[in-house]
């Protein structure tokens, strides 16, 4: 039989996993079954549900084990670590932690101690290490998971980050123009006219970061042709030890172009945003800015991460604490509901239509195992709800993101080109679609409000002026 089981995982392990679950769903039922039919005629319902919640217990552990070593796709597992690192970086930020463990995290992969692969397929060990990493070594790890799909999954990366490009582009663009029209001129700009902004900018928006791994691959393929030069026999060795000099200042370049490039993407939106230009000057412009002033770059960074990371826990507790006061009210309101098949004796309805959300887990994963017909349909319409409240608080953390990059651009372009915050590109086409929004009407204090169409009432017009009333007090009227 293990033999069989081994086999059935290597050749289909989809398939192996899901016939578990069918198996524990099966035993499930029978074993509540039983307990029912046990305690049917004892009358006491407390009994009876300790009884089928401890025969439960059973299948509702092995549920979630099997479940929580099930494999994972490329894109499931990509998100997972990115969303485990980028909590860690955010529990650095606030604790001031911006550099411990950086030289573990460059060594680790070489000395094979935290190899990328096996976190991203969910080992446990390799999310322990991430624990206790400054923000530094998580925006190493945040690139690293990318690495990790575009060097082993190039076609789901392709088919991820094209997309994703494009609707970042759109919403970025859209943000930081209706920041940097906010911070320069003290002018709010509808959301409709700043993506119709976004939309006209959209090629540049989205391939504004991928100059630096343009400029990077295209180094690499001199390189390349380098070596297969030097790959020639006899002659080959002589041309590529006196090239080689080149090669290593090819390689510095490199080096500079990724870590420019890097350190001045979040600056790259912004200017496009502020200056309506392209992604060449995008490109060149955060990387002319990193480093012309890297302490204050950094020093902004800095700033806007710690604040950021602060604003970020109070609106998640915020969250949290909105989410936990409406599952103890709704919950109480589904006392009697009672569900012991899902192991716990006490458990009620709300239990199967929404798990209680916990700090690390505002979406938790919810247990089937004994859910009760329409649970499983009310617990889908739930989640969709619970969606939206989570993604409200991603988009703050997004929007946050983009507006803080603005104004630090703002700043370094003031002190880099000695550019007032007020030199802003204005885009004609966005001042025609401001005006194409209509004016909301305010009525005067005092005038008569105009008739509703179809009333039947006279047309306002013009119209001999009524005397002025007695002791309505002395008033100036110039007339001609």
């Amino acid at each position: 039989m293990p033999e069989k089981l081994d086999d059935r995982l290597a050749n289909d392990p989809d398939e192996a996993f899901d016939m578990a679950i069918d198996k524990i769903r099966s035993v499930h039922e029978a074993r509540v079954k039983a307990a029912r039919e046990q305690t049917r005629n004892e009358g006491d319902e407390d009994k009876a549900n300790a009884e089928i919640a401890r025969r439960a217990a059973d299948c509702v552990g092995a549920y979630g084990r099997v479940e929580s070593i099930r494999p994972r796709g490329v894109y499931a597992s990509f998100i997972e670590f990115e969303r485990r690192v980028g909590r860690q970086m955010v529990s650095a930020a606030t604790h001031l932690n911006f550099a411990d463990g950086l030289a573990h995290v460059f060594t680790a992969r070489a000395a094979g101690a935290m190899p990328v692969g096996r976190a991203l397929e969910g080992e446990e060990e390799a999310y322990d290490a991430i624990e206790g990493l400054g923000v530094l070594p998580c925006a190493v790890l945040l690139l690293r998971g990318l690495q990790w799909m575009v060097m082993e999954h190039l076609g789901f990366a392709v088919l991820f980050w094209v997309p994703a490009l494009v609707i970042w582009g759109l919403a970025g663009g859209a943000i930081c123009r209706m920041a940097a029209l906010n911070i320069a001129r003290d002018e709010q700009l509808s959301p409709g006219a700043a993506l119709r902004f976004a939309q006209r900018k959209v090629l540049s928006l989205a391939t504004a970061p991928l100059f630096p791994v343009g400029f990077v691959l295209g180094i690499g393929v001199l390189l390349l042709l380098g070596g297969v030069v030097t790959a020639v026999p006899a002659v080959g060795g002589i041309v590529g030890g006196l090239g080689m000099g080149l090669a290593l200042a090819a390689g510095l370049l490199m080096a500079a172009t990724v870590i420019g490039g890097v350190s001045g993407w979040p600056l790259m939106w912004p200017t496009i945003a502020v200056e309506g230009s392209d992604a060449f000057d995008a490109f060149s412009r955060g990387y002319s800015y990193v480093f012309s002033r890297p302490w204050r770059a950094a020093f902004y960074a800095a700033v806007l991460t710690v604040y950021g990371a602060i604003c970020y826990l109070f609106v998640r507790l915020f969250v949290l604490v909105g989410l936990k006061g409406a599952r103890l009210f709704v919950g109480a309101g589904l006392a009697g509901t009672d569900r012991p098949g899902t192991g716990d004796a006490h458990a009620t309805k709300i239990d199967t239509l929404w798990p209680a959300p916990t700090w690390d887990q505002l979406l938790p994963d919810r247990m089937p195992l004994g859910a009760q017909v329409g649970d499983t349909v009310g617990a889908f319409l739930v989640g969709l709800w619970l969606a939206v409240v989570v993604g409200a608080l991603c988009a703050f953390a997004a929007s946050y993101f983009l507006s803080g990059s603005t104004i630090a651009y703002c700043l370094l372009r003031r002190e880099v080109d000695a550019m007032d915050f007020e030199e802003v590109y204005l885009d004609p086409q966005e001042q025609e679609d401001e005006a194409f929004e209509p004016p909301v009407a305010q009525a005067q204090p005092g005038a008569p409000a105009a008739p509703a169409a179809g009333s039947g009432g006279p047309v306002p017009g013009p119209g001999p002026v009524a005397p002025e009333s007695p002791g309505s007090g002395d008033r100036d009227i110039d007339a001609e």
